[in-house]
């Protein structure tokens, strides 16, 4: 099967840096096959006969712990997964401009708790359109200040459970990528 890992707050603001080709390595080195990575926000995809997504998340933290020598959140997805979240695809009616811009978050665990969606905040600049499992689709938008907003945090705090977010063109990149593989 192929899978995509998204790690989470790698790279971002001059933290937990790691080149892409060293965390290829890393994966490389616990057997995973196929192992590609797409820009530096750590999306990397893999193939593994294992099926459980939670077991490759569980393997791949405590290796980058060990190799690292910090903490990272990985969130694992199936191509399957995200096929049919692209064939979901909420933002297909909205214009999207230079002051709104489509994600995806992808939470570690469904969450118990409940938004009104859709559910707006202009404070953090992000508006959640729909929830569909572990999958929070989003835009962000400009705020008074004249910053974007970012989803994750606001996506974080409401779900009670750790998330990272991607770039609705970013997600469809690392599809055609495990596409290619498959």
């Amino acid at each position: 099967m192929i899978f995509i890992a998204f790690l989470r707050g790698i790279n971002v603001s001059g933290q937990k840096i790691i080149k892409m080709t060293e965390l290829a390595k890393i994966i490389s080195d616990m057997k995973y096959e196929n192992v590609r990575t797409y820009i530096q926000s750590g999306n990397v995809i893999f193939q593994s006969e294992v099926e459980e997504e939670a077991k490759h998340e569980g393997n791949m933290e405590k290796m980058l712990l060990k190799k690292l020598g910090y903490e990272v959140t990985v969130i694992v997805r199936s191509l399957k997964d995200i096929e049919m979240l692209i064939g979901r695809n909420p933002f297909r009616k909205i214009e999207m401009t230079n002051d709104i811009t489509a994600y995806v978050t992808f939470l570690k665990h469904e969450s118990d708790s409940k938004l009104i969606k859709p559910e707006r905040s202009e404070k953090d600049g992000v508006e959640v359109l729909s929830v569909k499992g572990g999958n929070v689709f989003c835009l962000s938008f400009r705020m008074k200040s004249g910053q974007k907003g970012f989803p994750n945090l606001f996506i974080e705090k409401k779900f009670k459970v750790a998330a990272t977010t991607r770039n609705w063109n970013t997600v469809i990149k690392v599809f055609e990528i495990a596409k290619e593989i498959s």
